[in-house]
């Protein structure tokens, strides 16, 4: 995911003609997933940037002739036109933008991090934080009764984040949205696992000012992982095994914390 293209929280209108096809598909079809996408979009009005990559994805991975109804409730072909030029442009606009940009150093107090300008700092107060932090994901770290940590890899969609790499369930905080309520929602659209109670939560700040937040859970019984599209492939990994893998950064520290986070609250021991 490009990081500054979602922090701005933009608004992309739908066009009009889009919006009234899928108004018109409404009214004939019965396909409840194409029902529930179309009519958040017709009343939204507009896309947001995690909005055009689930589209995107969608799109991308779906087939039209299997899956007409869906493909014309979530705007047919024009939608796909508009969410594909959409994203090119806003890339092409921030890339731009990045390359005519100083980078400032990371702030002093944040000094007692890895000596790297880009090495996030993890478990960080809030009263640490900038006061113009801005959130960026939320993210899970599911412990099964094994302790073992539910791991996906990523589809290789050109142009996401990090794609074909093993990560944590998680993704974009929408405008207005909760980040504990974000990756409740991730988790469920990305592998089908409920998630109503955490264990604990910590933040992760990347220099200058973005955060995630990374919610603790324990994994259901019987947890029966169903993945969207976003990726191809999921696992339960042990600590010792998560170094043979290749995994976004931080992914081992990350896991590591939560684990011991769990630990100190008496469920979990190494």
């Amino acid at each position: 995911m490009n990081s500054a293209l979602y922090n701005e929280g933009k608004h992309y209108p739908v066009p009009r003609p889009i919006l009234m096809k899928i108004q018109a598909k409404l009214t004939t079809s019965n396909d409840k997933e194409g029902i529930r996408r179309g009519k958040n979009i017709l009343k939204m009005g507009y896309v947001t940037y995690p909005m055009l990559k689930r589209l995107k994805n969608f799109f991308d991975y779906m087939h039209p002739k299997k899956q007409l109804g869906q493909f014309e409730l979530a705007g047919g072909q024009d939608m796909k036109n508009f969410v594909e030029q959409t994203l090119q442009s806003e890339r092409e606009r921030t890339n731009i933008s990045n390359q005519n940009k100083v980078m400032s150093a990371p702030p002093s107090a944040f000094d007692n991090t890895l000596n790297l300008n880009q090495t996030p700092r993890m478990d960080v107060n809030e009263d640490d934080l900038p006061q113009d932090k801005k959130s960026r994901g939320a993210l899970a770290v599911i412990v099964n009764e094994e302790g073992k940590v539910l791991i996906v890899k990523r589809a290789p969609f050109e142009g996401s984040w990090m794609p074909g790499k093993h990560a944590l369930p998680g993704g974009g905080i929408e405008e207005g949205e909760q980040p504990i309520n974000a990756a409740r929602r991730e988790t469920m659209e990305e592998v089908r696992l409920n998630l109503e109670h955490f264990i604990d939560e910590f933040v992760i700040l990347s220099p200058p000012n973005t955060v995630d937040h990374v919610f603790i859970a324990k994994a259901p019984e019987n947890p029966q992982v169903v993945l969207n599209n976003e990726h191809t492939e999921h696992n339960w990994y042990g600590l010792d095994e998560i170094d043979q893998l290749d995994s976004v950064p931080m992914l081992k520290d990350c896991i590591e914390l939560a684990l011991n986070k769990m630990q100190e609250k008496g469920i979990y021991n190494k």
